[in-house]
């Protein structure tokens, strides 16, 4: 935006000032929110193209940006995508991406003898399909259908799958609330619990 003649970044929580480094940007690594190896090489590049003279971070006061200072920033975020993709075996991006499996919703009501529909979703970030296999870890006594979960997922894309939880009528816990997980192999490769959710279930009156 321009704003009384000064162009103005609305940048969310991407970039932010850092007092100790004047001539830096400081920003959050966190890939939790669905971050892939080059966002924020892209994220600065929209800042290049636009040319801002101020920052106006989701959180923070707004700051003065310079084309320069957006440019260490620039070459700095290539050096993080190339230490990446050194340190992790295979696309970056299944090591970056903490949620590349899924059990959707992550929190969930299941109420006693009835049936609690999922979903089982999958990005594949490799440049090839790969095949799934999962079959989720459930208390004693719950059932899923299918009791395994089968899945092809193309090259770059996302794929996603149907099952339904059934509690028990009489079932009962000294807890509500419990955790289930998502035993999983790829391409024959096994791999472990490497999903989860939790699953709130009313406790029965006394």
């Amino acid at each position: 935006a321009t704003i009384d003649g000064a162009r103005i970044a609305f940048t969310g929580d991407a970039f932010f000032d850092d007092p100790q480094h004047p001539a830096s940007l400081r920003h959050n690594l966190i890939y939790r929110n669905e971050v892939k190896s080059g966002d924020h090489a892209q994220s600065i590049r929209n800042v290049l193209d636009f040319e801002p003279q101020i920052i106006a971070p989701g959180h923070g006061k707004p700051f003065a940006i310079t084309r320069e200072t957006a440019l260490r920033f620039d070459e700095r975020a290539r050096k993080q995508d190339a230490f990446f993709g050194d340190l992790i075996a295979g696309d970056p991006d299944f090591g970056i991406d903490p949620s590349w499996i899924s059990i959707v919703p992550y929190q969930m009501l299941a109420i006693p003898g009835k049936a609690t529909r999922i979903e089982v979703r999958v990005r594949n970030h490799a440049p090839r399909p790969i095949r799934i296999e999962a079959a989720l870890v459930l208390p004693a006594g719950w059932r899923v259908k299918p009791p395994r979960i089968a899945l092809s997922v193309d090259a770059r894309s996302a794929s996603k799958t149907d099952a339904t939880i059934s509690v028990p009528a009489n079932w009962s816990n000294a807890l509500s609330r419990v955790a289930v997980a998502l035993d999983t192999v790829v391409d024959g490769k096994y791999l472990g619990q490497i999903a989860e959710a939790v699953i709130d279930v009313p406790l029965r009156k006394a």
